[in-house]
């Protein structure tokens, strides 16, 4: 990725904090999973990112999309793999420009039912 700026990356960071403690303190998840994506979408329709870095966003809010509502289960893990390695790749990015984000994924949840979590195995 070409380059990332410090406010573009603050906005990706906070966006996910903010939907993780969302999730953690038992906020409803569409209600959650709504704000994240539109901050997301916001942040893309925004200036900040080369295209490379706005792509890997958009896939992003694909997969949580995806993670929620997908057409069964393994699809949905899948999909939650896919958000825990695209935030990684953005950590990484911003990282690499002196921007460091907290992109934690450690088992926060992506479904309704907070079966599907993101950076965690499934179980069974």
């Amino acid at each position: 990725m070409a380059d990332v700026d410090a406010r573009w990356c603050a906005s990706v960071e906070s966006a996910w904090s903010d939907y993780r403690d969302a999730r953690t303190a038992g906020t409803d998840g569409r209600v959650a999973r709504d704000a994240l994506l539109e901050r997301w979408q916001e942040t893309v329709d925004g200036e900040g990112a080369d295209q490379a870095s706005d792509d890997v966003l958009r896939l992003l809010r694909e997969n949580v999309r995806t993670a929620w509502l997908g057409p069964g289960r393994v699809t949905q893990i899948d999909a939650a793999k896919a958000v825990t390695n695209g935030l990684a790749v953005l950590a990484s990015s911003c990282a690499a420009r002196g921007h460091a984000i907290e992109g934690d994924t450690g088992g926060v949840p992506l479904d309704a039912d907070g079966d599907v979590r993101a950076g965690a195995r499934p179980s069974g």
